[in-house]
């Protein structure tokens, strides 16, 4: 260590007049701003990667929560007076509609329809089901508990399911 302070002692003259090259401090500052434009570049990148994945799963969220409500809102309107009577009724509602809509859905996905024709005339048949069930529920809240109207409703629920399943098996079938 003792020899290391007499070189920088003795040779301080030429220790001292070293200073950094011309343009040196420049440089440096270049190279300070290529690096923070660099870092905000980064940055930038994060958040439209962070955008690039939230914007599509908030919109689906949303719509998904939207839909949601909205049949909820058609099912709570529709059938009023046959979900007030009792949980027994609102049950079976609930298992009817949820089998119906699952082989709406299955109906909707078969692609081999004889002709257009047929399938309208179907959905139709099926309409006029389902504007006999909202009728029967309006009745049914004018009337309130009337055991035959009830049992109307279910009978209708029971045709619309028996008639998706034999609709949907003769289309396989002749698929």
């Amino acid at each position: 260590m003792k020899l290391f302070e007499d070189f920088l002692y003795n040779n301080s003259e030429l220790l001292d007049n070293f200073e950094p090259e011309s343009g040196h401090f420049e440089r440096f500052e270049n190279k300070m701003k290529l690096y923070e434009i660099k870092r905000k570049k980064s940055k930038f990148k994060v958040i439209l990667m962070a955008a690039i994945f939230l914007i599509p799963i908030s919109i689906t969220c949303i719509l998904a929560l939207y839909n949601n409500n909205y049949t909820i809102e058609n099912k709570s309107n529709k059938n009023i007076a046959f979900n007030n009577i009792s949980t027994e009724y609102s049950e079976i509602e609930f298992y009817f509609e949820n089998k119906i809509e699952k082989k709406m859905n299955e109906f909707n996905q078969l692609q081999c329809f004889v002709n257009e024709s047929e399938k309208l005339r179907i959905l139709n048949d099926l309409k006029e089901i389902d504007n006999s069930i909202i009728n029967l529920n309006i009745e049914l809240q004018n009337t309130s508990n009337n055991i035959k109207i009830i049992n109307a409703i279910i009978t209708n629920y029971q045709f619309k399911d028996k008639l998706l399943d034999r609709v949907i098996t003769q289309i396989k079938e002749n698929c």
